[in-house]
């Protein structure tokens, strides 16, 4: 056990988590299907399965949900498109 297990703080390799659940995405569903929400919020709710089931860091979530996103975007299954802003109009 190492001095940062001891002291309660685990480190993760952020870009191979996203990258496999990434992968699972691209599996599960048709390309036209994805937009940055739908593909964030896919991704979010896997993670916390994964906290939840083999107690992985919480806090790892939203950087896990992004670098999914820039992986997908990455195998081109998306085209990259700025994000949808909201604002009021006069």
């Amino acid at each position: 056990m190492t001095i940062a297990q001891r002291l309660g703080f685990y480190t993760i390799d952020i870009s191979r988590v996203a990258g496999v659940l990434a992968d699972d995405l691209l599996r599960d569903f048709a390309p036209y299907e994805l937009s940055y929400q739908t593909t964030i919020q896919y991704l979010r709710t896997r993670y916390m399965r994964l906290v939840a089931k083999y107690g992985m860091p919480e806090a790892a979530c939203n950087a896990v949900a992004e670098a999914g996103w820039k992986v997908v975007i990455a195998a081109g299954a998306v085209r990259q498109t700025e994000r949808t802003r909201f604002a009021f109009y006069e």
